[in-house]
C-alpha cells in the first residue's frame, strides 16, 4: 500500500485518509486509486468475492486446467459404481464461479443446495472441473 497527498478538490467525498490495519478490498483496486470505504470489506478477499446465497468449496486441481479468478466451471464427480453399465460421472454443481486459485486447488462458489453434493463427491469420488463457455 502506498499513500500520497492529493489536492482536496480531487478527493471524492468518502475517500479514506487512512486505511484500517485489517482492511481487505471487496473488489480489485487499480494502482493509484483513491480508496473509498465502500470498496473495502471486513471479510477475507475470497469471502468478499462470494456471491450471496453461495458457498465456497476448495477443489483439488492437480495442476490440470489453467483457471483464473472469475472463470466459470462445472464440477463433475466420478464414482466407482461397480456396475459397468452405469454412468459413473455426473455434474454435482454447474456454473460455479472461481474465487481463488493456487497450484493445488481452486476455490469455487457453488449454490447452497449443491454444496453437500460437492462435499460428498470430494469425500468418496473423483472431482473434475470443466471450464464453462
Amino acid at each position: 500500500m502506498t499513500t500520497r497527498s492529493v489536492p482536496i478538490a480531487l478527493l471524492p467525498r468518502r475517500a479514506l485518509a487512512t486505511l484500517p490495519p485489517d482492511a481487505v478490498a471487496a473488489v480489485d483496486l487499480t494502482p493509484g486509486e483513491i480508496v473509498l470505504a465502500q470498496r473495502l470489506t471486513g471479510r477475507s478477499t475470497v469471502a468478499a468475492r462470494l456471491p450471496s446465497g453461495t458457498r465456497a468449496v476448495a477443489v483439488p486441481t492437480g495442476g490440470g486446467l489453467p483457471l483464473e479468478i472469475g472463470d466459470r466451471v462445472d464440477v463433475l464427480a466420478t464414482f466407482d459404481t461397480g456396475d459397468p453399465a452405469a454412468e459413473p460421472t455426473l455434474a454435482v454443481a454447474s456454473d460455479a464461479l472461481v474465487l481463488a486459485v493456487d497450484e493445488d486447488a481452486a476455490t469455487v462458489a457453488v449454490s447452497q443446495s449443491a454444496a453437500p453434493r460437492v462435499a460428498y463427491a470430494l469425500a468418496v469420488g473423483t472431482i473434475t472441473l470443466v471450464l464453462s463457455g
